[in-house]
């Protein structure tokens, strides 16, 4: 039986510093655009829905074949150089003469595309662009998406508040998640979760009601294959893109402010190249940050704390980050408002056949803790900065995607 390390108890400002603070830029509009637009608002009042093509209206259903997702003939490589996705569920249309759709099959999976066309990148920035999106980066293998489950199993178990998944969004593959999310926690016969696939991304949409004012937030988790990080860095003998696959870039570049954590694990065996791959990628979000004139929450996840001794978790995580991966905490922390955090989720041990399980009695819920307080902190600030859109803007939005 391994032997759980005690960690001493931090407060929430022991550990997470600074707050996002930043104004959205004001837009500037001439008399001769507004007029542009009064106009084209008229022209489309007066056009009659039925001449409209599907793939000319951002607001109109989405048409066969404009979905990522799709391959009903089997014609198109949806996963575009990754591992085989063909499993993916198709729209199904009416054979009557009506022609009227049925209602959407749910999904298996939602695929992982490395190249999107134009089209496919409009649309799927208009599903997640009203999301409070957080994404977890880091390389495979980190923790990522055992941060994301104890996260839902904190929630699920411990906070004063009521969660649910939204059904009618989550793909099958990503019900069968978030309910092992649960059981792995809570049941020491439960398996644990595997790797994400390369070829696949989970988006879990999660329903959380606070108790305190019965406030309801949707949380979308982006739970991204490591490799799909490490596309992002090369070094000698390993080339790679170099750039995020289209579908995280596209999700990054909607108008919703994500929130991002880097997970960063100390018992990683090549640090230099975690550290680099973390840099890479804060690097890149940068570069969206500038172009959108805006900054996105973030902070560092150190992983597996419990592996770290007292001496350590007292200088607190970002002297760690200082001492152990400076070359990408540096530039990180040149902002207050960037956030770090220790994390222990509790204790794993294993069985006699050498099968891996969790000590259900042995769950740190000071981490997830800490960790959600944090996130509604973000999500609360970030709200309140959001003004009312005008109708200028709605407009130049509408222009920016088509």
């Amino acid at each position: 039986m391994s032997k759980k390390i005690s960690t001493p108890h931090y407060s929430q400002d022991d550990v997470f510093f600074g707050v996002t603070d930043v104004q959205d830029n004001d837009v500037d509009i001439e008399q001769d655009i507004i007029d542009f637009f009064e106009q084209e608002v008229q022209a489309m009042d007066d056009q009659k829905t039925e001449m409209l093509e599907p793939q000319d209206n951002p607001f109109s259903d989405i048409g066969l074949g404009d979905n990522p997702f799709d391959d009903i003939n089997g014609d198109r490589d949806i996963s575009s150089g990754f591992e085989d996705a063909s499993d993916v569920q198709e729209l199904i249309l009416d054979d009557d003469s009506s022609n009227q759709r049925k209602p959407k099959k749910r999904k298996k999976v939602r695929v992982a595309e490395k190249d999107m066309s134009d089209n496919d990148r409009r649309i799927m920035m208009q599903e997640v662009e009203d999301k409070s999106n957080i994404f977890v980066f880091g390389v495979q293998g980190s923790g990522k998406t055992f941060l994301i489950s104890s996260l839902v199993y904190y929630m699920a178990a411990y906070s004063d508040g009521a969660i649910a998944l939204k059904n009618e969004d989550a793909t099958t593959e990503e019900q069968l998640i978030f309910n092992q999310m649960i059981e792995m926690f809570d049941d020491e016969n439960a398996p644990l979760l595997g790797r994400t696939s390369t070829s696949t991304y989970n988006q879990l949409e999660i329903n959380y009601t606070d108790s305190d004012d019965m406030t309801q937030r949707t949380f979308s988790f982006i739970d991204a294959s490591g490799e799909h990080t490490e596309m992002t860095y090369s070094n000698v003998g390993r080339m790679t893109e170099g750039r995020f696959p289209d579908y995280l870039d596209t999700m990054l570049r909607s108008d919703a402010k994500p929130i991002i954590l880097f997970v960063y694990d100390p018992s990683f065996a090549d640090k230099g190249r975690q550290a680099m791959t973390l840099r890479k990628s804060f690097e890149m979000i940068q570069e969206i940050e500038s172009e959108q004139k805006t900054v996105f929450s973030k902070a560092i996840i150190i992983t597996k704390a419990d592996l770290l001794p007292n001496k350590v978790l007292r200088g607190g995580p970002k002297n760690f980050a200082y001492h152990n991966f400076r070359v990408f905490a540096k530039d990180f922390f040149l902002r207050d408002e960037h956030g770090a955090l220790f994390y222990n989720m509790g204790t794993f041990q294993k069985d006699r056949d050498g099968q891996e399980f969790f000590n259900i009695n042995a769950f740190d819920q000071q981490c997830p803790e800490l960790l959600l307080e944090w996130i509604l902190e973000q999500l609360k600030s970030s709200s309140k900065k959001t003004k009312e859109r005008s109708f200028i803007q709605n407009a130049l939005k509408w222009l920016r995607i088509n």
